[in-house]
């Protein structure tokens, strides 16, 4: 593993690992509610698919930003069905 790869590894998990932390802050501070597990980890489901996937894509789509930008997307869809009413995970 180079130092490249290896920078690109930790970005992608650290990424990960703040969205998720912040979307429980969010929740349990900021909107008050109680959402399950579900719900809180799934930036870190983006995580795991990098891991599994990232040697596979295109080089154009392989990159840190790409992942970090999915793990944000992520976040937010999941803010939006988490406090639409009809849909909560």
């Amino acid at each position: 593993m180079d130092n490249a790869t290896l920078r690109r590894d930790v970005a992608v998990a650290g990424a990960a690992a703040g969205v998720t932390v912040a979307l429980s802050l969010l929740y349990a501070y900021g909107l008050g509610i109680d959402v399950g597990f579900v719900g809180t980890a799934t930036p870190l489901g983006v995580y795991f698919l990098y891991t599994f996937t990232h040697n596979r894509l295109p080089e154009q789509l392989d990159t840190a930003v790409t992942w970090i930008g999915l793990t944000v997307v992520v976040a937010a869809v999941t803010i939006l069905a988490v406090t639409t009413p009809s849909t909560g995970l």
